[in-house]
C-alpha cells in the first residue's frame, strides 16, 4: 500500500488528456479533454449555446497530433456564420464524453 506522499505524488503528476477526432466540413480535427477548471467553468457559463460551441472549438480543437490550435479568438464571428449540421451533435457529444460533465445538469445545480 502506498503512503500518503507517494499517493499524492502520483495523483498530482500531470495526466494525459484524452482526444477524439471530429470531422468538420470534411476536415479532421482533434478535440481535447478539458481540465477540471475549464469543464466546470464552461458548465457554469450563462452564455448562449452557440457561444459555448464556439468556445469549445477555439479552446479545444487542435491540428491532429500537434499542440497547435486550429482556431483563434478572431475566428469567432466566422464560425458563428457556419451552417448548422450533423457536425454540431458530433462535436458536442464527443466533448461531453471527453469532459464527463453533463453541461445541462451542471447549469441546473
Amino acid at each position: 500500500m502506498a503512503d500518503r506522499n507517494d499517493l499524492r505524488k502520483y495523483l498530482l503528476a500531470s495526466k494525459p488528456f484524452k482526444t477524439e477526432k471530429v470531422t468538420l466540413f470534411g476536415q479532421e480535427i482533434e478535440l481535447r479533454q478539458p481540465s477540471v477548471r475549464d469543464a466546470f467553468a464552461l458548465a457554469q457559463e450563462k452564455d448562449e449555446n452557440s457561444q459555448l460551441l464556439v468556445d469549445i472549438l477555439i479552446k479545444y480543437a487542435y491540428v491532429p497530433g500537434t499542440d497547435e490550435r486550429v482556431f483563434e479568438e478572431g475566428d469567432r464571428e466566422a464560425i458563428l456564420q457556419w451552417p448548422v449540421g450533423d457536425w454540431v451533435k458530433e462535436l458536442t457529444d464527443k466533448f461531453i464524453s471527453l469532459s464527463g460533465v453533463d453541461v445541462e445538469e451542471a447549469r441546473k445545480n
